[in-house]
C-alpha cells in the first residue's frame, strides 16, 4: 500500500498547533473532535451513522452534503467551546473517582 503525503494542514480550530500531512484538504485533531463531538453525543452518533448509510449507498451527493453539514457542526461546536474554555465536569469527576450524575 503506497502512503500519500499531502501538503501540511493544520486543525481547523484557530490557534490550535496540531498539524497533520494525511489529508488533502481539512483536518481537525483528536481532541478538539473530542471537543466537537464527545463519545455518546448525539452529533457523533449521527455523523456514524451517516457514515455507514454513505458506504453502503456508495456517497450519493444527499448523504456527503449531510456529512459535511454534520462535520461544520462539529467544528463550529468545537471552536466554540474551545475560545471558551469548556469544562467537562464529568471527565474531572472520573478522574478524580466522584461519581456524576
Amino acid at each position: 500500500m503506497v502512503k500519500r503525503s499531502y501538503p501540511r494542514r493544520t486543525c481547523v480550530v484557530e490557534g490550535c498547533p496540531s498539524a497533520s500531512t494525511q489529508f488533502p484538504s481539512w483536518f481537525i485533531c483528536g481532541r478538539h473532535y473530542r471537543l466537537g463531538a464527545p463519545v455518546g453525543s448525539p452529533l457523533r452518533r449521527a455523523l456514524l451513522r451517516v457514515r455507514r448509510l454513505g458506504r453502503k449507498l456508495n456517497w450519493p451527493d444527499e448523504v456527503y452534503e449531510r456529512e459535511l453539514a454534520l462535520w461544520r457542526a462539529i467544528i463550529r461546536r468545537a471552536t466554540e467551546r474551545d475560545r471558551n474554555g469548556f469544562i467537562d465536569a464529568a471527565a474531572i469527576g472520573q478522574l478524580l473517582g466522584v461519581a456524576h450524575g
